[in-house]
């Protein structure tokens, strides 16, 4: 058989199991003698992903808002969280922060502020500690010290007819239509529809619609209005941080069976508005995302006088619809006062203008802003000044990297899952037990179910292990699949 179709796979499979850990920071290593300095800051957490800040090519930037979205897979993460910096190698040092996520536990996020000065092109890099959960956080409100909401009955029916959010710069009002349960969508100028920037007492939009497009692997199913739908409940939760107000849609039929959330998120320090839309589908067998090809999707009303745009792709024009798929953020403003509001998306997508004899409308127009996910995060901000937004948007941009999750007690670094080995192809194993010290021993399993052991040795980095010597594979090996598993302190990985 020649080698050139002839492949080995082997994974590395890693059982997350709870090991018995040192309480403190250092250990004496299994001979009894120097100390093993641990490198996990928090012991009572047991998974951190590494957040690095990209850099950005040619600005300086100072105490910049990092955002960080991530998941862990089959499992929710607890909102209590601890973040430390190791830029460069530095002792870690932690910063101050806070995690959200939708009220189904999707869409998990973290903020923070990458404190002081970020040089041009230097990148920062941060530990995010966390938790895992089986249900996801419940919402809960605790940011009376500088937020409110409130469920209006306006005209003193004894049902509800809108609701209203405010904290930090902005207050945002939305009203409901009390007939049939569902939230009033478009233009609105009666003002009881409203986004308010507080510091300029400015109503910037008299309007809101919101429209999600589903497609599978297979089918691009048709776009819907969520607000034509009557939604099943109003949330709300907050911290010394953030504000969230979000409205739930459960068990939507059309075009499948999934639940929607449409979440705006207040912050009592940063200048913006974060707006997240999720999608969870119930049916399993397939795998969909916000739909590429939704045309108005997500739109903002505009109140008030505007009449140029600037963003990061075309720089300062006259206000007009124009399209542009490579776009991350548009701010429109008034030239005679040079006040602005801004549109930020995560992912490249389009963000539109459109002037009408009604006012401008700004709208979120095809679903590449989703990144191929059933999620849409987008921030809204406003200033008196316009190149206050432009400033931050354009620091935002190079956005951030988040790693996989790394367990406190024992991860396989190499080999990967799923990959590939080929006759006179070298097997190395690396092992990480960056939270716990003691020795590791691993396996090397050949399919049919044979093992033998592999010889470790314990790099300089005390908490790394690895392989003596790579294995080497030859053409009398096994094909098929191969195993590598490891054992610390009484577990097995």
């Amino acid at each position: 058989m020649a080698s050139s179709s002839w492949g080995l796979r082997l994974v590395a499979c890693l059982l997350l199991l709870v090991a018995i850990v040192c309480p403190s920071c250092a250990c004496e290593d299994d001979e009894g003698g120097g100390e093993v300095v641990l490198q996990w800051d928090e012991p009572g957490h047991q998974f951190r992903v590494t957040v690095t800040l990209n850099p950005h090519p040619d600005r300086d930037r100072t105490d910049l808002p990092v955002l960080a979205a991530f998941g862990h897979p089959e499992a929710f993460i607890d909102r209590d969280v601890r973040i430390y910096e190791i830029t460069g190698g530095m002792a870690s040092t932690a910063v101050a922060g806070d995690a959200w996520a939708q009220p189904d536990g999707g869409g998990f996020e973290v903020g923070f502020t990458a404190p002081g000065h970020t040089p041009a092109g230097e990148e920062r890099s941060f530990w995010v500690y966390y938790n895992i959960a089986a249900d996801p956080a419940a919402w809960q409100w605790a940011a009376e010290l500088w937020a409110s909401f409130e469920l209006q009955d306006k005209d003193a029916d004894s049902e509800d007819d809108g609701f209203r959010i405010e904290g930090g710069a902005y207050a945002l009002q939305r009203e409901i239509n009390p007939a049939d349960g569902t939230l009033r969508p478009g233009r609105r100028s009666d003002g009881d529809t409203v986004l308010e920037h507080l510091p300029q007492s400015l109503a910037l939009a008299e309007g809101f619609t919101t429209q999600v497009q589903l497609e599978s692997l297979t089918e691009t199913h048709p776009a819907a209005t969520v607000e034509s739908e009557p939604f099943d409940a109003i949330l709300t939760d907050g911290t010394a941080v953030h504000a969230a107000v979000s409205v739930a849609w459960q068990g939507l039929p059309e075009p499948v069976v999934h639940d929607l959330h449409l979440t705006y998120r207040l912050f009592a320090q940063w200048p913006f508005v974060e707006n997240v839309v999720t999608a969870a589908v119930a049916d399993g067998t397939h795998e969909y995302r916000f739909s590429s090809a939704d045309w108005n999707g997500r739109t903002l009303f505009m109140a008030g006088p505007w009449d140029s745009m600037i963003s990061d792709t075309r720089g300062d024009e006259a206000l007009a619809a124009v399209w542009d798929t490579s776009m991350r953020w548009l701010v429109i403003y008034d030239s005679a006062s040079d006040r602005g509001f801004g549109w930020f998306l995560t992912d490249d997508g389009v963000v539109r203008a459109n002037p009408t004899d009604d006012g401008v409308s700004v709208y979120d127009s095809y679903g590449y802003s989703a990144g191929a996910t059933t999620t849409f995060r987008y921030l809204w901000m406003a200033s008196e000044a316009k190149d206050e937004i432009v400033q931050l948007f354009d620091d935002m941009v190079p956005g951030v990297e988040v790693s996989g999750p790394e367990n406190r007690d024992l991860n396989i670094v190499a080999p990967q899952d799923d990959d590939f080995f080929f006759p006179q192809d070298m097997l190395s194993v690396l092992i990480t037990t960056p939270g716990n010290a003691q020795p590791v021993v691993a396996t090397l399993g050949r399919p049919g179910g044979a093992q033998s052991p592999l010889s470790l040795q314990n790099l300089a980095d005390p908490v790394q292990w690895q392989s003596l010597a790579p294995y080497v594979f030859d053409q009398a090996d096994p094909e098929g699949t191969w195993t590598v598993t490891a054992q610390s302190a009484g577990q097995s990985a």
